[in-house]
């Protein structure tokens, strides 16, 4: 054999060790539904077509290269799309999730734009845990409860590894929304540490985060910065009912359940969720109740005050693994007071409303 075909069955070798070695994936969700909606505020019911009613419609490729003794990189890049329009869903190719990931013995490593881990999505671990709704199914969201960050650009973030159930978290962003090239004080910034425990059907979350507002320009001029506060819990009653809680408290918060005027930025709030998964007739059902209240007084003394509560049940069947059917209901009732006097807008976000909600639809995985 001829040293120049030695040495191209050497490198055959390697590449299909290398190829063996790194994986990549293209995957995701279809998600289309009717959404019927009544508003007492704006005093309209309307009907239309959603995309991702029951789940963001998207679709990603992500991979992982194991490079031995406990060492492995990958990658998350997540596109979010309207599945109803075929439109996507920002100017952003990668709106979702985009990110590089590097895997320790002695930890876990994200780099880029990914879930804040005070939130529910995309690694985010109290909104999607504190309720069997998670973030989604429209009004039955926990989010319009709880008051938390999304997504987050300029991102690190480090798990511990788990020891005898219990995990370590920390999460910083230079720059929330793509603005890392100008001064600290010139951009918002994210904080957060965080810890989980399981044991048997108990699992537990917490996280303690903090936004870090630019104090310069535009709306976060003068604002001070907010501090939050979150339990969740799961708990496995028998393998067929799963019951979740939730609780908050933030400090300076920017909206009180629906109500985000610019009065009540900045006050303290108290919210709690409570809610059962029940595995029935080849399904789920969703049952969860939500309560939100707190109060701001602005620069003229003037006191604000918002209480609301929710209602949501909601039943999802499985076709196979991939395919699911979904349908559910939902109710918010929200109160704003100006000084003891309610507030009536044409705007859920401005003022006292109740909202109804029903929806149902389809959602297909790849």
């Amino acid at each position: 054999m001829s040293k120049k075909t030695i040495i191209a069955l050497a490198a055959l070798t390697a590449m299909a060790g290398s190829a063996l070695a790194a994986e990549v994936t293209l995957y995701g969700r279809i998600d289309n539904g009717l959404y019927l909606t009544k508003s007492k505020a704006k005093d309209q019911t309307s009907l239309s077509m959603e995309s991702g009613i029951a789940g963001a419609s998207r679709w990603g490729i992500k991979g992982t290269e194991d490079l031995g003794n406990g060492y492995k990189v990958g990658f998350v890049l997540e596109s979010g799309i309207k599945t109803d329009t075929g439109m996507g869903d920002s100017k952003r190719l990668f709106d979702r999730d985009s990110y590089l990931s590097v895997g320790t013995p002695f930890g876990d490593f994200r780099l880029g734009r990914s879930g804040a881990l005070g939130g529910g999505v995309s690694g985010g671990i109290f909104a999607g845990n504190a309720s069997p709704f998670g973030v989604v199914f429209k009004e039955a969201a926990s989010t319009k409860i709880f008051a938390v960050e999304g997504r987050v650009d300029n991102m690190v973030r480090y798990d511990t590894p788990k020891f005898a159930g219990l995990k370590f978290m920390a999460q910083y962003s230079n720059g929330m929304d793509g603005d890392d090239s100008v001064r600290s004080s010139q951009r918002d910034r994210y904080g957060a540490i965080g810890a989980s425990y399981e044991i048997g059907g108990l699992k537990l979350f917490a996280v303690a985060d903090k936004v870090l507002y630019n104090d310069i320009k535009g709306d976060g001029k003068g604002r001070k910065d907010t501090n939050a506060y979150k339990l969740a819990a799961q708990y496995k009653v028998v393998d067929t009912v799963t019951l979740y809680g939730g609780y908050q408290f933030v400090d300076n918060a920017q909206k009180i359940g629906l109500v985000t005027a610019t009065a009540v930025k900045g006050a303290d709030t108290h919210a709690a969720t409570l809610g059962s998964r029940i595995q029935l007739g080849g399904g789920d059902l969703n049952l969860a109740v939500g309560y939100v209240t707190g109060d701001h007084k602005d620069e003229k003394k003037i006191k604000h005050k918002v209480n609301a509560w929710q209602l949501g049940v909601g039943y999802t069947y499985h076709i196979s693994k991939r395919t699911h059917l979904y349908a559910a209901a939902a109710y918010i009732d929200s109160k704003y007071k100006k000084d003891g006097v309610k507030v009536t807008t044409k705007k859920d976000t401005d003022g006292s409303t109740k909202v109804k909600s029903l929806m149902c639809g389809m959602y297909h995985t790849f």
